[in-house]
């Protein structure tokens, strides 16, 4: 059984600033190492509205949602049309469960925020439980005002969290290399926000549940081979 963390995006009139709040990073990691847990992220309605944050990367990359089968343009970096930072766009997508693909075109590697790779590493982490950019800053291991500070971002991040009001907002950072590519697992090459997205997580009191089910399930079967 799955139980769903929900982060709730706050309105604020500066959303730079103000007293820090309890941010999770999923799954939690060490700069320099890389994960080897996948998001579960799903929406709590349709549209969804996404915001280019920040961009650390050297190489070409494009993020495009997953729908189904089917793909649409969504970001570009380091390209002569490169998606300015800051840009906001709202697309359709479907209620439910929902992925994200990174295409670093240099490379010529793809990652999705639901799968690892051939190493059986995962590129992408979520902050939730907070809609402070100082607090996503920390938390990826950023200077203080890497985010916050650039260029016409105060009103970006404004506007981003007046279109969001309370739906939940959930942050996206990448790492856009794998082994044998120069990789230093830092997870801050590629920064997005989004709403309404949420990222799943077994709570710890379902994986007991569940773990209790199976050892009771192993019970019951022994009984009946015994009896």
């Amino acid at each position: 059984m799955r139980l769903t963390t929900s982060v709730l995006g706050l309105v604020a009139a500066v959303g730079l600033a103000g007293a820090a709040e309890a941010a999770t990073v999923f799954p939690s990691f060490t700069p320099g190492s890389p994960v080897t847990a996948t998001l579960s992220l799903a929406t709590g309605g349709s549209p969804v509205t996404a915001i280019f944050l920040y961009s650390d990367a050297a190489d070409r990359s494009i993020l495009t949602p997953i729908v189904g089968s089917g793909l649409s343009f969504f970001f570009i970096n380091n390209d002569p049309f490169a998606t300015p930072i800051g840009t906001i766009v709202t697309f359709p997508f479907p209620v439910g469960p929902i992925a994200f693909q990174l295409q670093n075109t240099t490379k010529g590697q793809t990652y999705t925020t639901d799968s690892l790779d051939s190493d059986g590493y995962g590129h992408a982490v979520s902050i939730t439980g907070t809609t402070n950019l100082a607090d996503v800053e920390t938390a990826l291991g950023l200077a203080a005002g890497a985010i916050s500070g650039q260029s016409g971002m105060n009103t970006a991040w404004s506007n981003f969290l007046a279109l969001a009001g309370s739906a939940p907002i959930t942050f996206i950072a990448w790492e856009d290399k794998k082994v044998g590519e120069d990789v230093d697992w830092d997870y801050n090459d590629l920064v997005f926000a989004f709403f309404p997205v949420r990222v799943e997580v077994a709570e710890p009191a379902s994986l007991a549940l569940l773990g209790a089910g199976l050892i009771g399930l192993g019970f019951a079967a022994r009984r009946r081979r015994a009896v």
